[in-house]
């Protein structure tokens, strides 16, 4: 009881040096604390277990992976690298495809497991930047962390990020400060692994950099080394790569090398920033909107820019305010500003230049296709030392407040721990389901009803962009207007029109801020075009923002099934 109610005492000032210390000797875990390690990720593992069980669809990026391992299985490596390139994600579902466990099972334990391994690593990177104290509060808010928990279950590559993410920073932090060949070796690895799961793993090379830099001068007896090794982590990389090239693609008509979108669109932003990306039209809207900030001239143009800035960055710190949840935002606030000392640190302003890289990274990405807030947990884990001691700090002015008004003793902190622990847990309930999770279910249950009432194989046309679930789930083929990737009514329309063989059996109408204004056509013509609207009771409770239109000779085909 005096340990666990040590860890919310104010923290003692041996906090680790950083990268000023001289060479630093291992540290092995003792049997104590190996203990204390399995307890927290038991922490961990047991909310992220009733989100797997609470959570029975699918997310929309899940099918895209499912995709690209169904063309590893079959050797079709053009198919399987188009989307995603070459990349960790799809080959763990491959491998787990391969134990004959249904893959919607083995994929969201896969994630619920390597989500809760993540506070080996955090634990061992925070005790040697801070010290033990910090690791198991940070660990433990890790482990109840309402964004994180609810996105950990997910088939998604996030949870295997989050989880080599955090053990390439451990690696890279043990090798520059032990100065041992092995751990400069798994950190080369590792970052491999973690910038083929998401693009974001190459910002890794910025602490990697940043902290050898910050080593040189306190490393001088074993500087060369310290060269030697930094150059071998780096060289890991396309060592790894060729290696996959010529064993496992060696059959492949080409050299993967990566996913470049993301790069090819961040060099098409800055050669020429206001041209639209090349194959899609500008919208109507937007047309308009271009034309007139034209004519306005240049002083209103400047006060438009001025405007869009303001607003992306608005989006920008609320999209970071709910990655982090408004509770544990303030908590991080206050932990930075009672840990300001050790954040001015070199160490610590590394992981913060990482970040401020991967907010200009996901500012670029905003510009593509939107901003999720899956891309800021990284942020948040490495936050995880700063929200502990700002949890630390409310402790102690619990308990002082405690004292001066009721005259309960500050030295028992355990109690007032574990109130707002419950506290975190319960107002953090809300935000543990992904805000998106309606709409998957929307589309989960109207495919299975597309699969059971018109039959599997058919043709779908659907006036929003949830097409990869629905596509999924109704077994269906996606039918989209030629040169387009959304729909219109116009272009809806003009699908049904199409000879019978062409035509969609379904059409899918979500209702936007007109209501039903925006498909008048398409609603007075479809007896016309030989369709039926089928009646909202007819369909599952979660699809009443969606009419479904099936064509009348449909039911008689699906007779044949």
């Amino acid at each position: 009881m005096d340990q666990l109610n040590s860890l919310f005492q104010d923290p003692p000032a041996d906090v680790s040096p950083g990268l000023s210390g001289s060479v630093a000797p291992a540290r092995p875990l003792t049997r104590r604390q190996w203990a204390v390690v399995l307890v927290l990720w038991f922490a961990c593992f047991v909310p992220r277990a009733g989100m797997t069980f609470a959570w029975p669809f699918l997310w929309s990026d899940s099918v895209t992976y499912l995709r690209a391992t169904e063309a590893l299985e079959k050797g079709d490596f053009d198919a399987a690298f188009e989307t995603l390139g070459l990349n960790v994600f799809p080959a763990i579902l491959l491998i787990l495809r391969a134990t004959g466990i249904d893959w919607t099972v083995g994929g969201a334990w896969w994630s619920t497991w390597i989500a809760s391994l993540v506070v080996l690593p955090l634990f061992g990177l925070v005790r040697r930047q801070f010290n033990d104290q910090i690791a198991v509060v940070a660990c433990l808010l890790y482990a109840i962390h309402p964004t994180l928990v609810g996105f950990s279950p997910l088939i998604i590559r996030d949870s295997t990020f989050w989880f080599l993410f955090t053990l390439t920073l451990y690696f890279q932090w043990r090798a520059l400060t032990e100065i041992r060949w092995r751990l400069f070796l798994l950190a080369g690895i590792s970052l491999t692994l973690a910038a083929y799961t998401r693009t974001e793993g190459w910002l890794l090379i910025v602490p990697l950099a940043l902290w050898f830099l910050g080593r040189l001068p306190a490393a001088a007896s074993v500087r060369s080394r310290l060269v030697l090794g930094t150059c071998a982590t780096l060289v890991v990389v396309p060592l790894l790569v060729i290696l996959v090239n010529i064993t496992l693609l060696r059959n492949h008509s080409r050299w993967e090398w990566g996913y470049n979108q993301c790069i090819a669109h961040a060099l098409r932003l800055v050669s020429c920033p206001t041209a639209p990306p090349s194959g899609n039209p500008i919208p109507e809207k937007d047309s308009q909107r271009i034309a007139a900030a034209v004519q306005r001239g240049p002083s209103d143009s400047a006060n438009s820019r001025w405007a869009a800035a303001a607003e992306l960055v608005g989006k920008l710190g609320s999209r970071v305010a709910k990655s982090f949840t408004y509770t544990y935002g303030l908590l991080l606030l206050i932990g930075l500003w009672k840990g300001w000392r050790v954040f001015l640190r070199r160490d610590q302003q590394a992981l913060f230049a990482m970040n401020l890289l991967l907010l200009a990274a996901i500012t670029l990405r905003n510009s593509l296709d939107g901003i999720d807030i899956r891309y800021f947990l990284p942020i948040v884990i490495v936050g995880a030392p700063y929200m502990a001691l700002g949890l630390i700090r409310v402790v102690a002015w619990c308990a002082m407040l405690a004292q001066r008004c009721f005259h309960v003793s500050s030295g028992n902190r355990l109690g007032f721990a574990g109130g707002l622990l419950l506290l975190l847990i319960l107002t953090g309930w809300v935000n543990t389901i992904p805000r998106s999770y309606p709409f998957m279910r929307e589309e989960a249950e109207l495919g299975r009803w597309i699969v059971n009432h018109v039959g599997p194989n058919r043709r779908v046309a659907i006036s929003y962009n949830w097409l990869s679930l629905i596509e999924y789930y109704a077994q269906a083929k996606i039918v989209l207007p030629e040169g387009l990737k959304e729909y219109s009514a116009d272009s809806l329309l003009s699908l049904m029109q199409r000879s019978a063989v062409d035509r969609p059996d379904v059409v899918l109408l979500r209702q936007h801020g007109n209501g039903w204004l925006n498909y008048r056509p398409i609603l007075q013509r479809q007896e016309e075009l030989g369709y039926r609207c089928v009646p909202q009771d007819e369909l599952p409770g979660s699809c009443r923002q969606t009419l479904v239109l099936v064509r009348r000779d449909v039911p008689e085909q699906c007779r044949q099934h």
